[in-house]
């Protein structure tokens, strides 16, 4: 990231949040999802529940994180991977 770059922040509420520190941590829940989804697929009798739920979770934080690189000016969504790679 260009070091001269103004820091993108989102308000939500009363909070400002910056918006490469709230994706940075949302790309962190999608990879451990993502790992936890294919360990309870190889699992020999998968829990249905909780892999619904996570499979849910994933969705959720995915939809936010679309919403997020959206929200970016252009110059900044260019530095972030294109989210169909984090979903494979």
């Amino acid at each position: 990231m260009n070091a001269n770059r103004k820091v993108q922040s989102l308000v939500i509420g009363d909070k400002r949040v910056k918006i490469d520190a709230i994706s940075s941590k949302i790309e962190q829940d999608v990879q451990f999802l993502e790992d936890r989804i294919l360990a309870i697929k190889g699992q020999t009798v998968p829990n249905t529940v909780i892999l619904k739920t996570y499979e849910d979770m994933l969705s959720s934080r995915l939809s936010v994180l679309n919403w997020l690189t959206e929200y970016l000016p252009e110059e900044l969504a260019c530095d972030r991977a294109p989210l169909q790679q984090l979903s494979q």
